[in-house]
């Protein structure tokens, strides 16, 4: 067991940290959302219990309720990609939710708020995954609302274009974006 004063200079390490983060998003959010477009990146969405990629279902719906709260406008990820290709400024509080990896929850849970608020969303999925025990089946996958734009991972296009330079694999990401 560690001795008292390094468990003290752990916590306050990681509360430095914490402090951190909270004011980088502050920063990007509030004082900077004319540069920066917002991107809330979600993995699973579960009934109580959180873990490094699961978020609890009532955690997600308050944060929807905050951004609609303070006038966030929820944009489908293809409005962001065109306006940015089109060499366009975001507008201020534009949002894009997108969930990866395809997990089952998202049916469970996700799904019915957004589908009340009818908010666009974006999933990205590994096409290899779908109908595993844990991944949306097919069946889910077809009977989406046309809200949602469903497209399989980036992670071929990152990892073949590498050795690009960063305005390259930008590129190449919204031209792929383009396509789907």
């Amino acid at each position: 067991m560690w001795p008292k004063w390094r468990r003290f200079l752990w916590k306050l390490n990681f509360a430095f940290i914490a402090l951190l983060l909270v004011l980088s998003l502050v920063f990007l959010i509030f004082i900077y959302p004319e540069r920066a477009p917002v991107i809330l990146m979600y993995h699973s969405i579960t009934k109580d219990a959180a873990s490094n990629i699961a978020l609890p279902v009532d955690t997600f719906a308050c944060q929807l309720e905050f951004l609609s709260k303070h006038g966030y406008q929820i944009v489908p990820l293809g409005s962001l990609v065109k306006l940015i290709k089109e060499g366009k400024s975001v507008p201020p509080k534009w949002v894009v939710l997108t969930f990866d990896d395809g997990f089952a929850d998202f049916y469970d849970y996700a799904y019915p708020l957004i589908l009340k608020e009818r908010i666009p969303v974006t999933l990205f999925i590994y096409v290899s995954g779908v109908g595993d025990v844990d991944k949306l089946s097919w069946e889910k996958l077809s009977a989406f609302d046309p809200l949602f734009t469903v497209g399989s991972q980036l992670d071929e296009v990152l990892v073949a274009h590498t050795r690009l330079s960063k305005q390259e694999r930008n590129k190449k990401i919204l031209d792929t974006f383009a396509e789907v």
